[in-house]
């Protein structure tokens, strides 16, 4: 007679099932193992992470993580849009791109760069306020000849006229490389599952919002976006492991996308003009990486074309493996950290390095090295107060000159990336609480990675986290279904 198996008023455990084949009828079943108490360790540590995901604790901690984002949202706009329109810095770039040659000393603003009308009146808008910190140089000493930043012989001199001076490059170019990690976190939301469809579908378009940086500036368009992020996007919660799903092969091309598209481009522009690259092409690179976002997108459609799509994060390939940590965006977490430390670390470096540690051989034959450590300090990389900022009188002036601009770009663009850095960290750090993720150890590493790389690298710190945190606990799901 065959064995049925054991029905479940039996009290065994499916471990025990194969044990009751080929005894008989009349055996005496074994006594049923005493509890195992992981399952219930883990239904606490879901009952907290739906607690915080709903009713009155989790309303209470997205308002708070959104009006810290719209206080961000606030002290960037204050600091750069008002205060642009208040100090004069509007007023002189109005100027220089309405009126010409007559309105700036020695500089000419390219005009034509698409041969579209609507798109050039937009890029020369943006060019003009990136040449007011890139090309602060200054006229040659009154011979009305541009110059830029000077070189001798091989060695950049700067600041001979007080606008584009080590004390204004250094802290920038450190918050231009912070803003590409922060881009890359951005982007990768793009590529998400969960950002696919419905409401969510809104946030997953990056593209556009990458472009509303770039013409509203980053610490407008980043917090609004964070906002929609949070009250749409279902991987803000955390509860669902499929929602974090992405695209494996997107995200092992995105850091090359994202070095093409916006830091070579930075790079070009960055170049001193005329002496290493002519006028025309320098503000050619300028208007190029205002579209970073756009040639992103098509680098990405592109190379995926030529090499392919690996298919993970599709319905057949969920991009998790069970049984072992795994974040499917850890190629941009890395890369967004490594560029976020580097940034910050040679800021530091350089702030914190005093000008007597250079020996004298070396600082005789590289002087823009003892120039760089006698004008760059940590004060160099905190925006001045909101009510004293940098200010020029363009009324009083018959001509401008570009290197009295350098002070005003600086101030706007500090506020303007800071800002939206601390709003994409709390954002960041929702989801890393909605998520039910704690625990010292990873709090002392968030603090690490803040001293190392800033907001930013602790914001992909925490999404990493929160990403292994939400499969780990679905892996463990899946076991304790399986006994």
């Amino acid at each position: 007679m065959g064995i049925p198996s054991p029905p479940p008023s039996a009290g065994l455990t499916p471990s025990t099932w194969g044990s009751t084949q080929g005894q008989t009828e009349h055996r005496t079943p074994r006594p049923s193992p005493s509890p195992d108490t992981r399952p219930r360790r883990t239904s606490i540590i879901a009952q907290l992470q739906a607690r915080r995901t709903s009713g009155f604790v989790g309303f209470a901690g997205k308002c708070l993580a959104i009006l810290l984002i719209l206080t961000f949202l606030g002290t960037g706009a204050y600091g750069g849009m008002f205060t642009g329109f208040t100090n004069g810095f509007f007023a002189a770039l109005t100027k220089i791109k309405t009126g010409g040659p007559s309105a700036v000393a020695g500089y000419e603003l390219k005009q034509v760069y698409t041969r579209v009308d609507a798109i050039d009146k937009i890029l020369v808008t943006l060019v003009t306020f990136f040449a007011a910190w890139l090309d602060a140089g200054g006229p040659d000493m009154g011979k009305g000849k541009w110059e830029g930043p000077w070189l001798e012989g091989f060695h950049l001199v700067k600041g001979e006229e007080g606008g584009r001076t080590w004390e204004v490059d250094v802290p920038l170019w450190a918050a231009l490389v912070q803003f590409a990690g922060a881009w890359g976190l951005v982007s990768v939301e793009g590529s998400r599952k969960g950002n696919k469809g419905g409401l969510a579908r809104v946030v997953g378009w990056t593209g556009f919002w990458g472009m509303g940086m770039q013409l509203l500036s980053y610490t407008i368009a980043g917090p609004i976006y964070f906002i929609i992020h949070l009250f749409t996007s279902p991987v803000a919660s955390g509860s669902d492991v499929d929602a974090l799903v992405v695209n494996a092969g997107d995200m092992a091309l995105l850091p090359a996308c994202i070095t093409m598209a916006f830091l070579v481009p930075a790079f070009m522009m960055g170049l001193p003009s005329p002496q290493l690259i002519p006028q025309a092409e320098h503000q050619n690179w300028m208007a190029t990486w205002q579209v970073f976002p756009i040639l992103q997108a098509n680098l990405m459609f592109f190379l995926k074309s030529l090499f392919g799509s690996s298919g993970a994060g599709s319905e057949g390939n969920s991009n998790k493996v069970i049984g072992r940590k795994a974040a499917g965006a850890s190629p941009v977490y890395k890369f967004t950290m490594t560029l976020c430390v580097v940034a910050q670390l040679g800021f530091l470096t350089i702030a914190l390095t005093p000008p007597t540690a250079l020996p004298a051989s070396l600082a005789a034959s590289y002087p823009w090295l003892s120039a760089i450590l006698k004008e760059v300090n940590i004060d160099s990389g905190i925006p001045r107060a909101l009510w004293d900022p940098p200010s020029l009188d363009v009324s009083s002036l018959e001509k401008i000159r570009m290197a009295w601009l350098g002070p005003l770009a600086k101030h706007f663009l500090q506020w303007d990336v800071y800002s939206g850095n601390f709003a994409l960290l709390t954002w960041a750090v929702y989801q890393y609480w909605a998520a039910g993720v704690g625990g010292g150890k990873r709090f002392g590493k968030a603090l690490g990675w803040f001293v190392l790389g800033g907001p930013v690298a602790t914001a992909a710190y925490l999404l990493w986290e929160r990403d292994e945190a939400v499969v780990a606990r679905d892996d463990d799901r899946g076991r304790r279904r399986s006994r």
